[in-house]
């Protein structure tokens, strides 16, 4: 407990006619017991009843989100005393999230509640209770505030992101809106509907189905161009590095989930590994609802190792699970340590065969540093270091081009549509 201001006050006074009963004389020296045993007296009476017990915090369930996303979420905090309270409290958050903690203030009516709005952004996968709450009470008298520490028992489940497309997906779903079954273009089973695009065959049009899209959409035949598609997720030491507020290992796992969720909407086959120093976890190929599922598994259990990561293990898997020639999308940090001519082996080896796009996060406070004006005697050498950062970063990009491979970085908020739109353009040209 901690007195108030009202609590100290009445302390003060009784000191006071303590020592002024000292000063009085006999008749006055013990009149300091009246007040401080009232005092003593109020401050039982007001634990007799300890008033947090009456205060009940309770955060609103929400839906599934993901690593990196700003959440909002409501917290209710009711009051079943016969009283109005007064309540301050502090949300006291885990490391599963990033967030600022405050001070917050409320005077709560009697047999009530009121909302607060609460804002994190979620770190890790899986489970996660967000927050416990550190609560103080003003007591009955208003003498002291009554303290005590609130336990959440509500999680929120954070899972891997998910694409957002455009794509029509009538012929997929089967459930009996009025998609057109009509072969006009040539093929042997409608597998969805997508835009009209400059060139497309006039007769593969779906009138039907333009008319309710409000826009011209053609059918997607089953011989048309499919795409085979591995991505490879470094789970090594350097995962665990921070880019913004994320590790390296959970961007990368937002992307891989919002990749293979546009490759399945088109009706592509995606495979995955998980690789540090060797392979961790392998999902084949495979289509349709079943590979989401097992992708969400997977992707589910990701940690970071404390290893090294060796590409070249996971190459030599990849190659084994692509039957013909496909795309390897490896998500990775291009700034690997010793490993980089193991990595080039690796990375010439998919080439040969296959499509290899190389996608890696730029740290943007690294970029920023660069030429950044000094403040402090530290800082040229903090630029010097940044210059040489993104000099080697420069260098090891080349060199992989050279190896056969397309390199991409780019900063957190937008890699995975720059890796999405390739997806894209490799699609329209099937160039696989």
């Amino acid at each position: 407990m901690t007195l108030s201001i009202r609590g100290f006050s009445i302390v003060a006074l009784v000191l006071l006619l303590g020592i002024a009963g000292q000063w009085l004389g006999h008749a006055f020296e013990y009149i300091w017991i009246v007040p401080a045993s009232l005092l003593l007296m109020s401050l039982v009476l007001e634990r007799v009843r300890h008033p947090v017990l009456d205060i009940r915090f309770q955060l609103k369930a929400i839906a599934d989100v993901s690593p990196g996303d700003q959440v909002q979420q409501t917290l209710v905090i009711s009051n079943a005393a016969q009283r109005d309270c007064f309540v301050e409290y502090q949300l006291n958050y885990f490391e599963t999230v990033s967030a600022e903690a405050g001070i917050k203030h409320h005077l709560i009516a009697s047999n009530s509640a009121v909302t607060d709005d609460i804002s994190y952004v979620p770190l890790v996968l899986g489970e996660i209770v967000p927050a416990d709450y550190y609560v103080r009470v003003l007591g009955k008298f208003g003498l002291v505030w009554w303290h005590k520490h609130v336990n959440n028992d509500v999680t929120i489940n954070v899972v891997p992101s998910r694409a957002m497309s455009n794509i029509s997906r009538a012929g997929l779903q089967r459930d009996g809106a009025r998609a057109s079954r009509k072969r006009v273009s040539t093929g042997f089973e409608l597998l969805s509907h997508r835009e009209y695009l400059y060139g497309d065959s006039l007769q593969s049009i779906d009138w039907k189905a333009s008319a309710r899209r409000q826009k011209k959409m053609v059918r997607v035949m089953s011989h048309e161009q499919r795409i085979e598609l591995v991505i490879l997720l470094d789970c090594g030491r350097t995962s665990q590095l921070q880019v913004g507020e994320l590790s390296q290992l959970y961007h990368n796992v937002n992307i891989t989930a919002k990749l293979a969720d546009m490759a399945l909407q088109y009706g592509d086959r995606v495979a995955c590994i998980s690789y540090a120093s060797q392979s961790l976890s392998i999902m084949p190929l495979n289509s349709g609802r079943k590979a989401r599922r097992q992708l969400q598994s997977m992707l589910g259990d990701m940690a970071t190792q404390k290893t090294e990561s060796n590409l070249l293990v996971a190459a030599l898997q990849a190659r084994r699970l692509l039957g013909h020639r496909g795309l390897v999308v490896v998500l990775t940090d291009l700034y690997s340590g010793d490993v980089h001519s193991q990595f080039t082996r690796a990375i010439s080896l998919l080439s040969e065969k296959h499509q290899t796009l190389i996608a890696s996060l730029d740290d943007q406070s690294i970029q920023g540093l660069r030429w950044k004006a000094a403040s402090h005697w530290l800082d040229p050498y903090r630029n010097l270091s940044a210059i040489e950062f993104a000099r080697e970063r420069k260098l090891i990009k080349m060199r992989l081009i050279k190896s056969g491979a397309n390199v991409v970085t780019a900063t957190p908020d937008v890699l995975d549509q720059v890796i999405i739109k390739y997806y894209q353009r490799l699609r329209l040209k099937a160039a696989v």
